[in-house]
C-alpha cells in the first residue's frame, strides 16, 4: 500500500497536469472567440453588401415603372 507521501506526490503531479489541461482549453477557447468574431464580421459584411444590393435593384426597378 502506498505510503501517504507517495499518494500525495501523484495527486500534486494530477493536479499539475490539469492544470495544463484547462491551459490548453482557455488557448482553444480563445481561438474558437477569434474565429467566430471574424465570421460575425464577415457575415455582417455580407448582409450589408446583399442588402445594398436589393435596395439597388428596387430603385431600378422602380425607376422604370
Amino acid at each position: 500500500m502506498p505510503t501517504v507521501s507517495e499518494r500525495v506526490s501523484v495527486l500534486e503531479t494530477k493536479v499539475v497536469n490539469i492544470d495544463g489541461k484547462i491551459d490548453d482549453l482557455k488557448e482553444d477557447l480563445r481561438s474558437v472567440q477569434v474565429c467566430i468574431d471574424q465570421n460575425g464580421a464577415s457575415i455582417h459584411q455580407s448582409l450589408n453588401v446583399m442588402s445594398e444590393r436589393s435596395a439597388e435593384a428596387h430603385k431600378i426597378g422602380r425607376a422604370h415603372v
